[in-house]
């Protein structure tokens, strides 16, 4: 795989849908406004990516890769997902020629669909030899059982390419 498409990966394939599980429910009375935190463990493989290298040939600032990934819950295919990264900053700065950058900042824009509805996710993200294999981005909003959503997603890359990225939804209804 390309240096400049692992970078993007990660977040493509850890939108993973897996195990959905009540994990708390707010404290009150019960009324109508109560909210409940619902916990979603997500796997996915990638079907579909491009990379569209934009402006200065090699590694640059508004390069854009587009994926799609089938999602999987207990292995079963449960839904799809989609979505584009953006690179917004490299380090160093001007990357000098024929070298990768050694971190890459990215705004990523993602959509999980799910038979009970959809799950939209956006974040930076930024990848470097000194990076974690985990990050979060924010779950904006969603349609169907997910309407009022809001929370965290947790994406961590799995190394293996043979194992698919884990997703965790932490969404607050």
């Amino acid at each position: 795989m390309r240096a400049k498409s692992r970078l993007f990966v990660v977040f493509v394939l850890a939108l993973v849908l897996g195990g959905i599980s009540l994990v708390s429910t707010a404290a009150g009375g019960g009324g109508p406004h109560d909210s409940k935190t619902l916990v979603i463990d997500l796997t996915t493989r990638t079907v579909q990516e491009n990379d569209l290298d934009l402006g200065a040939p090699g590694p640059s600032v508004g390069d854009r890769f587009v994926f799609s990934d089938d999602v999987f819950r207990g292995g079963q295919k449960v839904g799809i997902d989609g979505g584009e990264c953006i690179v917004v900053r490299l380090e160093p700065n001007p990357v000098p020629a024929g070298q990768e950058p050694t971190s890459a900042t990215v705004n990523c824009m993602a959509t999980v669909r799910l038979p009970e509805g959809q799950v939209a996710l956006q974040g930076l993200a930024t990848f470097s030899e000194a990076a974690g294999p985990s990050f979060d981005v924010a779950i904006t909003g969603g349609t169907g059982a997910y309407r009022t959503a809001h929370g965290q997603a947790t994406i961590t890359d799995i190394e293996d390419e043979d194992v698919p990225d884990q997703l965790r939804l932490e969404l607050i209804l």
